[in-house]
């Protein structure tokens, strides 16, 4: 069994299309939905540097997962 340090380095070496697969079963499609749309909101908004905050309520997924997801 991998150890949740080992589990991080492998998840950041796989490829991107890999990664994605593996963090969407992990993110709920009402959080990947909320993220979807704010990412888009915010991006034609604002272009770069941005900053993105989900109700509680929508998102009840781990933060690490999303940050994983996001990166």
């Amino acid at each position: 069994m991998l150890t949740a340090k080992e589990s991080s380095e492998l998840r950041k070496n796989m490829p991107l299309d890999q990664r994605m697969e593996l963090l969407k079963n992990r993110i709920s499609e009402k959080t990947l939905n909320a993220l979807d749309s704010k990412i888009r909101e915010t991006v034609a908004g604002y272009g770069s540097a941005i900053e993105l905050v989900l109700k509680a309520d929508v998102c009840t997924d781990p933060d690490e997962d999303i940050r994983d997801l996001l990166k």
